[in-house]
């Protein structure tokens, strides 16, 4: 068996080579490596490298398909391999350390689409539960189940290109096209309804392409929270449901670790190794910074089984935002989360007397994401300036408050307080 030195040598000296552009000295270097019985890790790399160096596709994809069987999570054999399967267009690949400038939104007049019943011109509202679109004069009223499912998103290609990394920056001017009331939309809002003329908008809030669209929302389940909450609503004045937006994400891979055991007979340590399977399916991290840190984590937890595709008429009547929180730094936010999930379940899986246990988060990645709207309702108290006490998932009915807040700017702009 080759000495760790001399292998290392050989992968040294091929990438170097490639790095330097001298393809064939680096094919001979690194095709040496391979014949020998080098570690896996060095394997990746020679095989990554390789890729770099070849012209012929077909071998090219070999390259990429050996670095993927050997270690599925490796981010650039992942982006390439997206490239190589036509999902990617190089010419969209970005340097996430130096982005490009924000995207330009329209200042004026965003594309809106306005809801009005189509027998009487009446408002039409989206019911609570998401089931219908119904007008409040005439009674009209149309569906808006669907049996689609809702899809997931490429999240190697999001997080090569811009799309991954933005947010909605800039402020907007809106004008009603009903009784042309002007106002001023925040770049987070996603949904308007006029107190003039009751109009209902949804704002086609994604004009670049840079942005990402709602792939799904999670109707309400709770119609009354005053109802459910009982006692403690009693300083409650107004309720106001909304929808709020979350990231969920999959995530699947391994997490090798590595410890000491001692052989307490001979007192001889041993080195002990392992590997703890990670299978985590719709992670949700919030993307809104718009309620206090503790009662997102408290009230914005959901069960997505009955998640439907978002289609602008489920907002009818009712105020949404779109994402705040990138995608991007929601994904760091989720790998340290699931990571610490897998540190705490693994004290009921490695044996016995391990210790000095080190883990390598390398091993698991993201399969996929999806951007979602959650029904929320907040509570506000009876004074001049409303303030929120309490917070209730739409969903579930699990609450989160904090007494003595002020109202977020957010929540003052949808109630019209200054």
């Amino acid at each position: 068996m080759a000495s760790s030195d001399s292998l290392r040598d050989l992968l040294v000296r091929g990438i170097a080579a490639a790095k330097g552009g001298s393809k064939q000295e680096a094919r001979f270097y690194l095709e040496w490596l391979l014949r020998r019985d080098a570690p896996g890790e060095m394997q990746v790399d020679a095989w990554w490298w390789l890729s770099q160096v070849t012209d012929d596709p077909a071998e090219v994809r070999r390259c990429i398909e050996e670095v993927l069987a050997r270690d599925p999570a490796h981010p650039q054999a992942r982006r390439a391999k997206a490239v190589l399967d036509g999902r990617l267009e190089p010419s969209s690949v970005i340097d996430a350390d130096h982005l490009p400038a924000s995207p330009s939104l329209a200042e004026d007049a965003p594309a809106s689409e306005k809801f009005d019943c189509p027998r009487c011109g009446g408002r039409l509202a989206a019911s609570a539960d998401g089931a219908w679109l119904a007008c409040g004069y005439c009674g009209w009223r149309r569906s808006l189940a669907s049996g689609e499912t809702v899809a997931e998103r490429d999240f190697v290609v999001a997080m090569a290109t811009a799309r991954g990394h933005r947010k909605p920056m800039r402020t907007r001017t809106f004008r009603c096209t009903a009784c042309g009331a002007p106002y001023i939309l925040a770049p987070e809002m996603l949904s308007l309804t006029c107190p003039y003329c009751a109009s209902a908008f949804v704002i086609e809030h994604a004009g670049s392409e840079e942005l990402i669209p709602p792939d799904g929302i999670l109707p309400f389940q709770v119609l009354d929270p005053a109802r459910s909450m009982g006692e403690a609503a009693r300083d409650v004045r107004t309720w106001l449901g909304l929808y709020l937006p979350l990231w969920s994400f999959d995530l699947s891979g391994q997490v090798p670790w590595k410890g000491v055991r001692e052989d307490r007979e001979n007192r001889v340590k041993e080195t002990v190794t392992g590997t703890l399977l990670v299978l985590e399916r719709h992670h949700l991290v919030p993307a809104s910074r718009r309620l206090p840190e503790g009662w997102a984590r408290s009230a914005l937890a959901y069960d997505v089984k009955g998640l439907r595709p978002f289609q602008p008429a489920a907002l009818a009547d009712w105020p949404a935002e779109t994402y705040q929180v990138p995608m991007s730094d929601a994904a760091v936010v989720a790998h340290a989360e699931v990571f610490a999930g897998v540190r705490e379940r693994s004290r009921g899986e490695i044996p016995p007397g391990v210790q000095d246990v080190g883990f390598d988060s390398r091993g698991f990645a993201f399969d996929g994401f999806r951007l979602i709207l959650a029904p929320v309702w907040i509570g506000l108290d009876g004074g001049t300036s409303p303030r929120p006490t309490i917070v209730v998932n739409g969903q579930s009915g699990a609450v989160g408050a904090e007494k003595g807040r002020r109202a977020p700017g957010w929540f003052s702009r949808l109630l019209g307080i200054r």
